[in-house]
């Protein structure tokens, strides 16, 4: 396993790349693991890439492809296909995110195992805790043993798919969710002067304010 660390332009960013020879014989194999803070007003330039980029947003709020990403999210950038991201000026909060890069003829497949096309798209993540600590394990040195580290990447992918399976049970929900959590960013932009509470947010989009902070927290 080969891992850099590095901060440019703003951005606090960590990868990892397998070393092992036989991944490009599998079906599905991931190329890269990291993890970046990027600061408001970050811009990834359109750009095309040999491998599907999924990423999983925890902090901030950004435009990918033209359509308007709040954490927690996700969103794919699929292989082949020109796409971008920016992070937006009008939050305190920087952009947290992880992003996996997965190769092989087989990708779309487990995209649709775990309920999504394997097209571009942005959706509501959930189970922020879980997909963190897959994520952690992923890009901690100690992870890693020998020369298995291409195989124990895929285990992590397949950790992803299940998590994000779970929570694409019902695609409805998780649409519904994205929906909510879209427009709760929204209220808050708007009307951060105002005194605003988690009992106001859930009055104003007519839900009890508990299920709104479980959904919030990913739970």
């Amino acid at each position: 396993m080969h891992k850099i660390s590095y901060t440019r332009d703003g951005s606090r960013t960590t990868i990892v790349f397998p070393t092992a020879s036989f991944q490009d014989k599998l079906p599905i194999f991931v190329t890269e693991v990291g993890h970046s803070i990027r600061p408001n007003g970050y811009r990834c330039d359109p750009r095309i890439r040999d491998s599907y980029a999924w990423h999983f947003v925890l902090k901030g709020e950004g435009i990918f492809n033209g359509r308007r990403v709040c954490a927690p999210a996700m969103f794919l950038m699929p292989a082949g296909t020109s796409h971008f991201y920016s992070v937006s000026n009008s939050t305190p909060d920087e952009w947290e995110h992880y992003w996996v890069l997965i190769s092989g003829d087989y990708v779309p497949n487990y995209f649709a195992m775990a309920g999504h096309s394997a097209t571009a798209f942005v959706a509501a993540l959930c189970a922020t805790a879980r997909v963190s600590a897959i994520f952690q394990e992923l890009l901690s040195d100690g992870y890693y043993v020998g020369e298995n580290d291409s195989a124990q990447m895929l285990s992590g992918l397949f950790q992803l798919f299940s998590a994000v399976g779970d929570q694409s049970k019902n695609i409805e929900t998780a649409v519904m969710h994205g929906d909510i959590v879209r427009e709760v960013c929204s209220i808050i932009r708007e009307q951060y002067a105002e005194n605003l509470t988690n009992e106001k947010i859930a009055s104003k989009i007519r839900l009890a304010p508990n299920y709104l902070l479980r959904l919030f927290k990913g739970k």
